[in-house]
């Protein structure tokens, strides 16, 4: 082999080993392994949902941690086997290959990667911010099943910002169609569509108060959702968006939900966007937290 050769083999197991990080499997596609590549682009994908579901299923975080070992292991045998495949087969194994194949390559990793972000039927989130705290804290990581059935109150739903579809937004539903809420000096006043017997069935006594001749709940989740709180500082002062305080009387519509963060003083929701239809939201989420770069201790804990 002459100098040219040794090269050229070179530069060819850094592009293959390139490939295969960055997405395990293409490495193969890069040499004309074809079949190969598509087994591991394939399984990794398939191995990977089969983790989200076992992890939501099962509700244990330590499911959906495991594959992390097993990602890396994959990820270290894609790369060394190609690089003794091209240290063991002559350059026509793949060098005819080497840029032809290279758009159908890029073609196929992008089309493999949309379809998992953007059609899948359960995903992988990250929290960004503590509007939900400290129920759900920032940089949790969660799994959520996509799921489409009437919402019920206090439940955590993961819906598209109606502002920016691209974006998530996790948020605790407050009222459904048909309910009436208002909110006074940060105090939330909710009357269930249900009418008043349902409200004296439900709520305690001592939470319930008539307002022009009906009949309210005040406060309606702080007892059953110890975690919802108000920001002492935060006061009506006029430096703050006057909705975080006082907002009037308002029906929801059909099919459409009031949502609000636990972190109430610190939580971009309806009070600012409005309602959220039911075609925007992707999921219920009442799993665990798989885990918390900076909060170990949250690992495997329960949400409901």
């Amino acid at each position: 082999m002459n100098i040219n050769q040794e090269k050229y083999q070179s530069k060819s197991k850094i592009l293959a080993t390139l490939f295969n990080i960055f997405f395990p499997g293409s490495g193969y596609f890069y040499i004309g392994y074809f079949k190969k590549s598509l087994f591991f682009m394939l399984g990794l994908i398939t191995l990977m949902y089969a983790f989200y579901y076992l992890t939501d299923y099962f509700k244990n975080a330590y499911i959906f941690l495991s594959i992390f070992p097993i990602a890396i292991l994959i990820y270290a045998y894609t790369i060394f086997d190609v690089i003794k495949i091209i240290s063991t087969k002559e350059d026509r194994h793949y060098k005819i290959n080497k840029w032809y194949f290279t758009p159908l390559l890029i073609i196929l990793i992008s089309f493999l990667l949309a379809v998992t972000v953007e059609i899948s039927p359960i995903r992988y989130f990250k929290i960004p911010s503590m509007s939900m705290s400290p129920t759900i804290q920032q940089g949790d990581h969660i799994i959520v099943k996509k799921e489409v059935r009437k919402i019920l109150r206090e439940e955590i739903i993961i819906f598209r910002y109606p502002k920016n579809p691209n974006t998530f937004l996790i948020k605790r539903c407050i009222a459904v169609s048909g309910d009436k809420v208002f909110m006074k000096n940060k105090t939330l006043y909710l009357q269930p569509y249900e009418g008043e017997e349902y409200i004296k069935k439900n709520y305690p006594i001592e939470n319930t108060l008539t307002i022009n001749n009906s009949l309210w709940v005040k406060n309606p989740y702080k007892q059953s959702i110890k975690a919802i709180n108000n920001d002492e500082k935060i006061i009506d002062d006029g430096n703050y968006p006057p909705p975080l305080f006082n907002f009037n009387q308002i029906t929801i519509p059909q099919d459409s939900y009031f949502v609000m963060g636990d972190n109430r003083d610190h939580s971009n929701d309806s009070r600012f966007f409005g309602y959220i239809k039911t075609k925007n939201i992707f999921g219920i989420f009442n799993g665990v937290i798989c885990f918390n770069y900076k909060n170990l201790s949250r690992i495997n804990l329960k949400i409901k």
